[in-house]
């Protein structure tokens, strides 16, 4: 074998490719070497970490990085926006909201146990301003008051106002808790 090197005298590849190949001994043919691709590799990987997962779902948090609590409000009148559940990472019982005043309404997160680590939440809401309704836009915010509490607000143009949450608005709002490094 001219072409024969220790591992340690190998050219590193810090950035492997699918198409790359893998030298391995096969331990079901008595060690004879064999090549694999880092597709075939990664897959069967991949594979693995799914069969050995006893919750999918925490799975899929710590791939993404952070576990979220989705829902879309509905509000109409001076009613207590009802908060309708896409996603649930945190496996509590529904949020509730509460009507404050025209167009502002608070979510209780007690239950999503969040961390003190106000730096590590996000609040993401989907389309926060909608077309124009007789000349006017709806705008649609919410943040964090404490780590305990959401506040919900609209407004067309400036002024607070109910009914803006409807199902013609399509906004979700996603509560987002980061990961902690470790």
């Amino acid at each position: 074998m001219s072409d024969y090197k220790k591992t340690n005298d190998l050219t590193e590849k810090t950035t492997p490719v699918d198409a790359d190949l893998l030298r391995l001994d096969d331990s079901a043919d008595s060690f004879a070497w064999k090549k694999a691709t880092i597709a075939n590799v990664s897959t069967k990987v991949q594979a693995d970490l799914i069969a050995n997962s006893t919750n999918y779902n925490a799975l899929a948090i710590l791939m993404k990085g952070y576990k979220e609590y989705t829902f879309a409000p509905r509000q109409s009148g001076t009613d207590a926006p009802i908060l309708y559940l896409e996603k649930d990472d945190f496996s509590v019982t529904a949020l509730v909201a509460t009507y404050t005043d025209a167009g502002t309404y608070e979510v209780d997160m007690t239950s999503l146990g969040l961390g003190t680590d106000t730096e590590r939440i996000n609040i993401v809401v989907s389309n926060p301003v909608s077309g124009l309704i007789d000349g006017y836009k709806d705008f649609i915010s919410a943040f964090v008051d404490s780590n305990t509490n959401l506040v919900i607000n609209t407004n067309r143009d400036t002024t607070p106002r109910d009914g803006i949450l409807n199902a013609n608005s399509g906004v979700k709002i996603s509560i987002q808790e980061m990961l902690e490094d470790t």
